[in-house]
């Protein structure tokens, strides 16, 4: 073999080797510890009122994962259990694409398990190989959504949060940096397609 030969099979050789795989872009969104908001569960409007001892529904982070195929979401909590009341854990995708998609999951302790709900610019939608759970031992929550879902966005924002109803009132935390809770989650910055 000659030397142009053997140079040029090195150098395709070494290219192959320190090929990067496909990769993610990951970024996580902390909010503030023992910062759960209440209101009366029959009224709205009504200023909403610190609850700082409530641990269960307390959002602490949300960790966004956009890869070549998925949306990997791991929200987590401090405290998160089968509550005697209805409790929703939301996951909130926005995309350079348009969407705007919502996945809720609906718990209560009489059920025993979890119902979901996944919808695009308000509107139910099938998504094939969307998969989600909720670890109550670790307090989390975890959601893996194929791209295709979504139109295959360069990149996202996220938003996370919880909605419980227990003793005539709604406990609410999302995962912003303000300790506020509005009508829709807080999203986070763009995450873009790794």
């Amino acid at each position: 073999m000659n030397r142009l030969a053997l140079s040029a099979l090195v150098a395709t050789a070494f290219a192959a080797l320190s090929a990067a795989p496909a990769s993610a872009q990951t970024k996580t969104l902390h909010d503030a510890a023992h910062d759960v908001l209440s209101q009366p569960a029959d009224s709205s409007g009504v200023q909403k009122a610190a609850a700082p001892r409530r641990r269960e529904g307390d959002a602490l982070s949300l960790r966004v994962t956009h890869g070549p195929h998925r949306l990997r979401l791991v929200l987590r909590f401090a405290r998160l259990t089968k509550t005697e009341g209805p409790a929703a854990q939301v996951l909130a995708v926005r995309t350079n694409t348009g969407k705007r998609a919502e996945l809720v999951l609906f718990t209560t302790k009489a059920s025993g398990s979890v119902q979901r709900s996944w919808q695009v610019n308000g509107h139910e939608r099938r998504c094939p190989g969307l998969r989600s759970r909720v670890e109550y031992r670790k307090a989390i929550v975890r959601a893996a959504i194929p791209r295709r879902c979504l139109g295959n966005p360069s990149w996202v924002r996220a938003g996370g949060g919880n909605g419980t109803l227990a003793r005539g009132r709604l406990f609410a935390d999302d995962v912003t940096l303000d300790s506020k809770v509005r009508h829709e989650v807080a999203l986070g910055p763009r995450v873009r397609r790794g």
